[in-house]
């Protein structure tokens, strides 16, 4: 890509991949954090499908702190271009696991569908070069990553500006640790 769109040699381009990011905002569907939250607000049962199916689970702080320290480095030396991956460290973590913190969080009731549903048993990141050439590593521990994403979603049913809800977040994330 680069040497086909770009003539001058100083170019420097990476791309950056990150595995199952959840944190607020996120409303998309046939994932698993929204459809918590619209189950509560349906008020059904969530149905699971693939408890035991593994995933490489992070904060989206997290996943755009590493973004930002990638963007730092890449914008002086062209040795950071190239191909990224940010992905946590709570990358043995089942569905049934997240499903079973975010409950102690926030009430909502789930079941497991019965079925085969055609999707990868374990999916995981090595972010080995992330984390050696950027020192990087992820801030939060698991049950703040729960925690975090549940205070958003918990704030936003309750008619709080989501906007704001954000900035507060990021503004504690990068004045922690």
């Amino acid at each position: 890509y680069s040497s086909s769109y770009f003539k001058r040699k100083y170019a420097n381009l990476a791309t950056a991949r990150a595995g199952n990011v959840i944190g607020g905002g996120d409303v998309s569907s046939n994932r698993l954090v929204p459809d918590i939250y619209r189950s509560i607000i349906e008020k059904k049962n969530l149905k699971i499908r693939n408890k035991n199916h593994i995933r490489p689970w992070q904060h989206v702080l997290d996943c755009n702190n590493g973004y930002m320290m990638l963007v730092e480095k890449l914008h002086n030396h062209k040795k950071y271009a190239g191909a990224w991956n940010f992905s946590s460290n709570y990358s043995d973590h089942t569905v049934q696991k997240i499903c079973e913190e975010f409950s102690k969080n926030i009430f909502f009731k789930y079941i497991y569908s019965a079925g085969k549903h055609n999707e990868k048993k374990v999916l995981k990141l090595n972010s080995n070069k992330s984390k050696h050439f950027l020192s990087w590593k992820t801030k939060l521990s698991f049950k703040e990553m729960i925690s975090l994403t549940s205070e958003w979603y918990k704030k936003y049913l309750n008619g709080e500006d989501p906007d704001l809800i954000c900035y507060d977040q990021i503004h504690k994330y990068y004045l922690s640790k």
